[in-house]
């Protein structure tokens, strides 16, 4: 298996996971700060069309973009309401398993993402970036 298939592989099942979480934690949300609750079920929308991309090997360049923004919106999403908090006093604490977890899951999938595009690729000795331009 060539080693880029391991990238989206692994950043598909880290977007699956993040989205079955927030999918599990939407209604909570939805009754605590109904705004928030949006946000959870959107997030988790675009979560899953992330990895349907991901595994349709025709848009996954867009997959993988819009995966990445969404999970740096996710991440600076979570610091915000564990510091300054979000709009109508919404905060949290650092103490939420979940929210730990999901934060992992999304530094996984930026990190796959980078590992993926931003790195030569090497093939017959000679290294390409990933948009095929040679270099020595």
């Amino acid at each position: 298996m060539p080693r880029n298939h391991v990238f989206w592989l692994v950043a598909a099942a880290c977007a699956a996971a993040n989205a079955g979480i927030h999918a599990y934690l939407a209604p909570m949300h939805l009754d605590e700060e109904p705004y928030i609750g949006v946000l959870f079920v959107i997030g988790t929308i675009l979560l899953v069309i992330t990895v349907a991309g991901l595994l349709w090997a025709r848009t996954r360049r867009a997959a993988w973009q819009l995966g990445a923004a969404v999970s740096l919106g996710m991440c600076a999403s979570y610091v915000a309401s564990r510091t300054i908090g979000l709009p109508y006093g919404y905060h949290e604490s650092w103490s939420d398993p979940f929210g730990t977890t999901c934060l992992l899951l999304e530094a996984a999938y930026v990190l796959a993402y980078v590992m993926a595009y931003l790195r030569p690729v090497v093939s017959n000795d000679v290294a390409v970036r990933p948009d095929s331009s040679k270099v020595p």
